[in-house]
């Protein structure tokens, strides 16, 4: 398989491909390939900003990204949390403002981000996020994703690897 970059062209009358049908046959082959490795492997098809990269490759114990809002935050730190989650066994949290943003923005990153075949426990629907607020890796990593409204209690006396804090 070699990965094929399709560009859309517009019919137009000094513009027209005639494929034949095995050339057609060949190239729905192919796209459904593509989209069935987009689905097993998002990490390998995400393209990061310049900016973006330098987050996701820096290897210090505390990274800051900050931006404004719809700036880009959110894609470049679920990418760095699954890669890291899925290089070794680990223990992270990941935490925002209320449950529903965690639901709404970080769980639905993460979401389109890990690879399925590497989901032990852990299913995601729009409205409750993640079962039990939770997703295990079968490497037995372990993602935890808390808000800040559910008090202080809920962070004090754990063992983590990583967390990401959101705001």
């Amino acid at each position: 398989y070699k990965r094929v970059t399709m560009v859309k062209l517009e019919q137009s009358p000094r513009m027209a491909i005639e494929l034949s049908l095995a050339d057609k046959e060949e190239l729905a082959l192919i796209l459904a390939e593509e989209q069935r490795r987009r689905v097993d492997s998002p990490l390998e098809f995400m393209e990061l900003l310049p900016i973006q990269k330098l987050f996701v490759s820096c290897k210090a114990s505390l990274v800051l990204l900050c931006g404004g809002n719809r700036s880009g935050k959110s894609t470049p730190s679920a990418y760095k949390i699954i890669q890291s989650a899925l290089e070794s066994k680990k223990k992270i949290w990941v935490c925002g403002e209320t449950f529903s943003d965690s639901v709404a923005i970080q769980q639905k990153k993460i979401s389109e981000l890990v690879p399925r075949q590497q989901i032990k426990y852990g299913s995601f629907d729009d409205i409750n996020g993640y079962t039990n607020r939770k997703l295990l890796l079968k490497n037995g990593s372990l993602i935890t994703f808390k808000s800040y409204d559910q008090g202080r209690e809920t962070f004090q006396s754990d063992d983590i690897d990583e967390i990401w804090n959101d705001e």
